[in-house]
């Protein structure tokens, strides 16, 4: 198989988890700042603010208007953090229902007997 290795954006050296920059971003909004939502997350204030470069070169669109000591949503960053709060939704109960139906199968008298002696 081979694997990709260029950049996926032009001028971005090492593409960004888009999943994980949409965390950063609703974070940012979440916590009002930069700084806010690097504490939160463990993260450098730059950090943050790189993810959030990477969201608006990606939409192609400003979502944050940023100051020395405010931190606003853009329209457009209004209706992205709404879609992006979807997908983080949409992607922990696809979590949660996966471990759910492993759980459950494991549990089920349908499970192989020597599969469920092994995985206890």
């Amino acid at each position: 198989m081979r694997t990709f290795r260029g950049p996926a954006f032009p001028g971005v050296k090492e593409p960004m988890d888009r999943i994980d920059a949409m965390k950063v971003f609703v974070s940012a909004v979440d916590e009002g700042s930069l700084a806010g939502a690097g504490r939160r997350l463990g993260r450098s204030p730059a950090a943050v603010s790189r993810a959030i470069a990477f969201l608006e070169a990606h939409v192609g669109a400003e979502l944050l208007h940023r100051t020395t000591r405010s931190l606003k949503l853009s329209e457009a960053g209004e209706r992205y953090a709404a879609a992006c709060r979807r997908v983080l939704i949409d992607l922990e109960e696809a979590d949660l229902l996966a471990a759910g139906e492993r759980s459950r199968w494991r549990t089920s008298s349908a499970a192989p007997s020597r599969w469920w002696r092994r995985s206890r």
